[in-house]
């Protein structure tokens, strides 16, 4: 009854159409309580003016005017009868559908145009979000382009405003060339750690290369010196490393006038002072003792410098001058001790990877060894490493790619001097005999046969 109202309303009041009148109430009423209501209902919609009011309105206003809930049910109960039996301003069925399809037709194109509405705002919003993200690429772009500038700008500090030096009348003279490479041997690499290593020592950064032997570190360390035609000053450490050797000492030269014999350290810089660049290579660098440690942090941190003896000021690496430090250290190396800290947080750790077997064997392609034997040699490296790492094999001794390199040659050697069984004797020298106790002499041994040589 009430969605009968609700279109009686909707069709008749909200569009003008004609009211219902008196008459209307007339011909409807058959009794009069009937009238009566009907008449207060009119009179409470012309009085208020609610013919454009909704259902609901129009029900709460009514339920405000009468004194009672029982009127007021009588009342709405009157109304609803009344409203049901009309035939809508004379319309027939039909023409009511017909009405109400159209409403509906036209609800339905409000609600086509209401997708279209929402279809374009989304569209809107996407552009918006388009040129929001255009925008931000754009800026960030440019934010990007000022930190690379500022980045190149701090980077080129580094060796702006270098000037020559020649070294000075106090130091017995050396020629910094003849420590220039003539060759280096070939790398082969693995990962991208030439790259890093290559930007680091080019960019101001010192760097330790670990491993264990034959990883390639010497290599890498030679080749970048070579690339760059660095003179390369290295240094073998061992705990008998002394201060003299790093820093010089006071001699007389031919006129008898007092001059300092520039040690590795002080080379280095004075090389490095004349040409802008020069390399210190470390080599198995965590042998050095602590006091000699601390003799490289002036030269590896902001102050670069050195102090020397009897000498009335340090001795400075100039402005632009590039002087690359790098540390080789064995993991396997007995005797050894971790760098201090101080030391160690002036460096860079590349961690260099064992060579797998593709990398061994082009290493030693050019060896006139049979591929067979070539094969069992990388079996007995790694045979050899897994006793070590399992401690039941002394590590004296390291069937390194050095050592492989050397048994190959002794073959050679062995098979052209006709020694008898050429292959065993190498073994024996290049391996087996390096360590010190009959009991892991055996044990390499019974590792060697087991392989199949």
């Amino acid at each position: 009854m009430m969605d009968h109202l609700l279109i009686y309303i909707i069709i008749h009041f909200k569009n003008g159409m004609k009211k219902f009148t008196i008459q209307t109430i007339e011909e409807f009423a058959t009794s009069g309580s009937q009238k009566s209501w009907l008449k207060k209902f009119f009179n409470l919609i012309e009085d208020h003016d609610l013919w454009n009011q909704s259902v609901s309105q129009i029900l709460l206003r009514m339920e405000q005017e009468v004194t009672t809930k029982t009127t007021y049910s009588a009342m709405k109960s009157t109304f609803l009868k009344f409203t049901s039996s009309l035939d809508l301003e004379g319309k027939t069925s039909t023409e009511s559908q017909a009405e109400l399809r159209q409403r509906e037709e036209f609800i339905k194109i409000q609600a086509e145009q209401l997708r279209e509405q929402q279809e374009l705002a989304k569209i809107e919003a996407e552009k918006i979000a388009e040129m929001q993200k255009i925008e931000a690429e754009k800026m960030a772009k440019i934010e990007a382009e000022k930190l690379a500038q500022a980045q190149k700008e701090r980077i080129e500090e580094l060796t702006a405003g270098f000037v020559p030096e020649e070294i000075p009348d106090e130091f017995i003279k050396f020629d910094p060339e003849n420590y220039k490479l003539q060759k280096a041997s070939e790398y082969f690499q693995q990962d991208q750690e030439k790259e890093i290593f290559d930007a680091l020592l080019t960019f101001g950064k010192n760097v330790i290369l670990t491993g264990q032997q034959g990883t390639g570190k010497t290599e890498l360390a030679q080749l970048h010196a070579f690339e760059n035609q660095d003179p390369m000053f290295k240094i073998a450490c061992s705990a008998d490393l002394r201060k003299t050797d790093l820093i010089g000492s006071k001699t007389l030269d031919q006129d008898e006038k007092l001059k300092q014999i520039a040690g590795m350290l002080t080379r280095a810089v004075l090389t490095a002072n004349k040409t802008g660049s020069a390399m210190v290579l470390l080599d198995e660098g965590n042998a050095l003792i602590p006091k000699v440690q601390i003799m490289l942090y002036g030269l590896t941190d902001s102050t670069r410098r050195i102090d020397l003896p009897e000498m009335t000021k340090p001795l400075v690496l100039n402005k632009g001058a590039r002087l690359k430090f790098v540390i080789t250290m064995n993991d396997q190396y007995s005797g050894t001790s971790p760098l201090n800290k101080p030391l160690l947080d002036r460096f860079n750790v590349i961690q260099m990877k064992r060579l797998p077997k593709q990398i061994v064997l082009k290493i030693i392609k050019n060896y006139n060894v049979s591929s067979e034997i070539k094969n069992k040699l990388f079996e007995l490296s790694e045979a050899i490493d897994q006793a070590q790492r399992s401690n039941t094999l002394s590590e004296q001794a390291n069937m390194s790619v050095r050592a492989i390199k050397a048994i190959c040659e002794e073959i050679e050697i062995f098979t052209m001097a006709k020694i008898e069984n050429p292959v065993k004797e190498a073994l024996e020298v290049g391996i087996v005999k390096k360590f010190s106790e009959e009991k892991y002499q055996e044990e390499v041994r019974e590792i060697i046969r087991k392989i199949g040589f």
